[in-house]
């Protein structure tokens, strides 16, 4: 009877056994199982896929480089290590090498667009902008690409610069420079709005022989040859300032300011203030309608600074240039 429980015993802990090392192995297997991975294949993948599949897996991404490839497009992945298969454990890194495309290319065709439209084209393609030259043509808007090197269609390396030639626009007119002299300083700036010239730097000299506050030299002078857009400078005949410390110059030098109101229906108080030798002054404090403009020919030296006030609200500063 004894050996028969003896025997017993025996199988019931070879069996007992034999299920705790079941059970250790398969509880071994799932905790491995948990700490490893398949890596995936991922040559051909775009770079932004791969990032999102290895992150997902718990994997860190090493991008060990870049080459040409003619057969892979560019930011596709044309290498990886550990390759398709193989299990690691997560938090390890997986190697990518990714393509930089063809080494070379067909350069686009950039002629009629405009040169920002061009640049971000030869961005995308890999190529850069080179040198811009300027040329008047009529049939083509300004800032158009009218031709470009190397020429539409060429075979070219990637990081070849293209040079482009860009219309100006039509060439302006030209005609005869008006004549100044004998004008009021109005007179003298809106003819020169109506013949789209510009104001430049307004001088002041006094001669005797002529009436004062009129034009009594130009530059460029009557007759020259002048295009749309040309600054042109005035002398105007007055007296030198009382408080001017130089009183022994012959000539003051100074800017016109310009001020327009704003569209409106009432009238509205402007007051333009400056800076007179650390002293503060009013040149304009009185009501003026709804776009109307302001003129006025400030002394570069006496006056470093402008500001104007709207019903009493500073509305724009303005500090005089050289």
């Amino acid at each position: 009877m004894m050996p028969r429980v003896l025997k017993f015993l025996a199988l019931t802990g070879f069996f007992v056994g034999l299920a705790g090392a079941g059970a250790y192995l398969g509880l071994t297997l799932v905790i491995r199982s948990q700490d490893t991975v398949v890596i995936p294949d991922l040559v051909g993948r775009h770079v932004v896929y791969a990032l999102e599949i290895l992150s997902d897996l718990g994997l860190n991404t090493r991008v060990k480089g870049s080459e040409f490839s003619p057969d892979a497009p560019k930011h596709s992945i044309i290498f990886q290590e550990p390759p398709a298969g193989a299990e690691i454990k997560k938090g390890r890194d997986v190697r990518l090498i990714i393509s930089k495309g063809p080494e070379t290319l067909v350069m686009p065709n950039l002629t009629g667009l405009s040169s920002q439209q061009a640049r971000l084209i030869l961005e995308e393609n890999g190529l850069c902008l080179g040198h811009l030259s300027l040329v008047f043509d009529p049939r083509m808007f300004a800032d158009g690409v009218l031709a470009q090197v190397p020429a539409p269609g060429r075979t070219v390396h990637h990081d070849r610069c293209a040079d482009l030639l860009v219309s100006a626009g039509p060439r302006p007119a030209a005609y005869a420079m008006p004549d100044l002299t004998g004008l009021g300083l109005d007179d003298a700036i809106l003819l020169c709005e109506r013949t789209h010239l510009s104001s430049g730097r307004v001088s002041v000299r006094y001669d005797p022989d002529q009436p004062l506050n009129v034009v009594i030299d130009q530059n460029p002078a009557k007759g020259s040859r002048v295009t749309a857009g040309t600054s042109v400078a005035l002398v105007i005949n007055r007296r030198r300032s009382p408080v001017d410390p130089t009183d022994a110059a012959e000539t003051a030098e100074g800017r016109l300011f310009r001020f327009r109101l704003p569209e409106g229906f009432l009238k509205r108080r402007v007051r333009v203030h400056a800076s007179l030798y650390g002293i503060g002054t009013d040149l304009v404090n009185d009501y003026f309608r709804p776009g109307e403009e302001i003129w006025l020919l400030v002394p570069a030296e006496a006056y470093p600074s402008l500001v104007v006030y709207l019903d009493e609200e500073p509305v724009k500063a303005r500090p005089l240039e050289d």
